[in-house]
């Protein structure tokens, strides 16, 4: 049975009854694609349940998989019942809210360069309450494949906050990096954009981001490696600003052609020494095979020294 609200150019819903499903109600976005699919005859089959609400916008449940409508968006997407969404997430730990317990926040896709930010808050158990919608880019205003996110203190207030590096579009396209400052009750407010590399000067998808506190003033930093290819690279470090924002890039370390391809190492960030500034330590993968732990420790201003390696295993041993 097709329904047409009053006033309605078209039907707007329609009820499905089938003896082994019973009759449910399927409306507005979820029954168009359902209908574009075929209906009932399409792979979906009948509905097995009303629409109810998931993350940012409803979802109806049917015999051979289900659709959701996405609020900001405005599309809807079938699935199969194997279907899953792991690809569109990204997972950070921190404080965001300032409570002392490590909160979780997930950076979603939403399709169409829309992304939204939810955060699972820690319970006193160690557990984590049901997330909840911590900021929403508006469609079309960030893509959330194009960029990269790091967590930390960006602004020194008991808080942790996000960390993104934009990447405009591919190849040597712009970039910039996006602040968003943890608040009290557990959201984030987007700073405008803060620090800004023009076009045809990087390739996003060359450069490895982490954060850290590099210079021992209390606010994280960002620490960018950059893979020129041919072996040549360089170590940039972000200053973190009072306000949370992110100051402009610096060289601080680089090797030229044949030395060093940081597509071939993993970033990570802490105080290895013990002397208040963090550092960047890589696991690198050399072509010929070996494995080798470097650190590059951090100067009082920001910068990184010469790496040191201080581990190494042979190929075919790690």
């Amino acid at each position: 049975m097709h329904i047409r609200y009053n006033g309605a150019p078209g039907d707007g819903a329609s009820i499905y009854w089938h003896p082994s499903n019973g009759a449910w109600l399927i409306v507005n976005g979820i029954r168009e694609k359902g209908m574009s699919l075929g209906a009932e005859k399409s792979f979906l089959g009948y509905p097995q349940s009303d629409e109810y609400d998931v993350a940012d916008g409803p979802r109806a449940d049917f015999k051979g998989g289900y659709i959701r409508h996405n609020l900001t968006t405005g599309v809807s997407i079938e699935h199969k019942p194997e279907d899953r969404t792991a690809h569109l997430r990204n997972d950070l730990a921190g404080d965001f809210n300032g409570d002392g317990r490590s909160d979780m926040a997930t950076v979603y896709d939403f399709g169409s360069g829309t992304t939204a930010l939810y955060v699972l808050r820690a319970n006193e158990g160690g557990g984590f309450l049901a997330p909840v919608l911590a900021f929403n880019s508006g469609l079309g205003n960030f893509t959330a494949g194009n960029a990269q996110w790091v967590a930390g203190d960006f602004n020194a207030d008991g808080r942790d906050d996000l960390a993104a590096l934009y990447d405009y579009g591919a190849g040597d396209s712009p970039n910039g990096l996006f602040t968003f400052l943890g608040q009290p009750d557990g959201t984030f407010k987007s700073l405008p954009r803060s620090a800004y590399v023009g076009a045809g000067n990087w390739d996003g998808s060359k450069a490895k981001l982490v954060a850290g506190d590099f210079n021992g003033d209390g606010r994280a930093d960002a620490a960018i490696m950059f893979d020129y290819t041919n072996g040549r690279s360089a170590l940039f470090t972000l200053m973190g600003k009072p306000d949370g924002g992110i100051n402009e890039d610096f060289v601080s370390w680089t090797r030229p052609t044949g030395w060093w391809a940081g597509s071939l190492g993993n970033l990570v960030s802490g105080d290895t020494d013990k002397d208040g500034r963090d550092d960047v330590s890589v696991m690198y993968n050399t072509a010929k095979g070996a494995t080798s732990a470097y650190t590059f420790k951090a100067r009082p201003d920001g910068g990184f020294n010469d790496h040191l390696r201080s581990w190494e295993a042979t190929a075919g041993t790690w």
